[in-house]
């Protein structure tokens, strides 16, 4: 499963945002969920000196047009939680900013689609004797 954040350098609420994106991030391993940060026009520079600077160790895109009309324009912050067929499962412009200020309606969709994942990989598993 795939984890947008779609963001701009010049949007506070975005900057505020970022704190729990890393917490959510670091919650799951990458093989379960692969976040991704895109940012909306603004200067390069400032995109890489806030990525730096607030530690965004994920992957992030930088004004990727496409990615940004199909899933993420205005407003922002705005995250999705996309499936591993790239359907939208999570969408936060559903979720006044109010309601969910910890994330937490993230989290409640994260969580079984994580353990469902562990489940197919652990029966997955093969163990063979030599």
């Amino acid at each position: 499963m795939s984890f947008l954040h779609f963001w701009a350098t010049w949007c506070f609420p975005c900057i505020r945002e970022i704190p729990l994106i890393k917490e959510i991030s670091n919650q799951y391993s990458q093989k379960d969920l692969q976040t991704i940060s895109v940012a909306l026009k603004s200067s390069y520079g400032d995109f890489i000196e806030a990525t730096e600077k607030y530690q965004m160790d994920w992957i992030n895109i930088y004004n990727d047009a496409d990615l940004i009309n199909k899933y993420g324009n205005y407003p922002v912050p705005r995250i999705c939680g996309i499936d591993k067929t790239g359907i939208l499962i999570y969408d936060s412009l559903g979720v006044m900013k109010n309601e969910d200020p910890q994330l937490s309606k993230l989290n409640q969709v994260l969580k079984p689609l994580v353990k469902l994942i562990y489940e197919q990989r652990k029966s997955q598993i093969y163990i063979t004797r030599g």
